[in-house]
């Protein structure tokens, strides 16, 4: 019997409609750290961005059970469309719930490294590039969001981060410098402004959680960003979190 959103999140008080995001941020973190584990352990061999997201979104199906809700890997933005782009996950629901329907995305997840490889994708977590034939590739990770080429109608969604150097300290400071850059750039398309740099809510060993509230162009959307540790020289010994949940209204 699958649970409802309801019962799956226990005795947490928030407003109905926000109960499915709840519901996920709660799976997520309850299974993200057991993940870079079994990475360290199994699959530290892995460094591209599409094999961890394949990983991860594995690992993540197989602990679903009674969820009411499952992940989709290469979640097609609008099905009807050959053409249509693809979120890295798109977590979709088993029951209606609200104003979704069975089998709809309710919740979106893309997914970088840092760093990113390559010179021009340096800021990729962030914004696109110029590729080398000039042309503007948008593949920055919050301005997909922010263009809604990701997330289209949806309140909340998400950026996972696999950090292969350095520490969480420095790439905030350096996404939000990105950002600050992005905001003193009067040549830019889409509008950045403070509210679209990352706030810290917690640090780990392990993981890192950040937000960011993201102006559309007709509103905003909450972005959680989770970041793992997949560090090279950092020992499974040393890696011990607890996490818990914060909702962003």
């Amino acid at each position: 019997m699958i649970k409802n959103f309801s019962s799956s999140i226990g005795e947490l008080s928030v407003p109905q409609h926000n109960r499915h995001i709840i519901a996920i941020l709660e799976f997520i973190e309850t299974y993200i750290n057991a993940f870079i584990f079994i990475y360290r352990e199994e699959y530290s061999n892995i460094k591209n961005e599409t094999g961890i997201t394949h990983e991860l979104c594995s690992y993540f199906q197989s602990k679903i059970n009674e969820h009411p809700f499952y992940f989709h890997h290469e979640d097609r933005t609008n099905p009807e469309s050959g053409q249509s782009p693809t979120v890295d996950f798109g977590v979709k629901t088993r029951v209606p719930f609200g104003k979704f329907k069975p089998r709809q995305t309710i919740f979106s997840i893309e997914a970088k490294r840092l760093p990113t490889p390559g010179s021009r994708r340096e800021k990729e977590y962030v914004i696109g590039h110029v590729n080398s034939k000039d042309k503007y590739i948008t593949c920055g990770g919050i301005e997909r969001f922010k263009k809604e080429v990701h997330g289209e109608g949806l309140t909340h969604s998400a950026i996972f981060a696999y950090l292969l150097k350095e520490d969480f300290e420095y790439w905030f400071k350096q996404v939000n410098e990105w950002i600050t850059e992005l905001i003193k750039d009067d040549s830019q398309e889409i509008e950045w402004n403070e509210s679209d740099k990352l706030t810290t809510k917690y640090f780990k060993s392990k993981s890192a959680k950040l937000i960011s509230i993201n102006k559309r162009k007709h509103d905003s959307i909450f972005l959680y960003h989770y970041w793992l540790n997949l560090v090279n020289n950092i020992s499974n010994d040393n890696l011990i979190d607890n996490a818990h949940i914060i909702i962003v209204e």
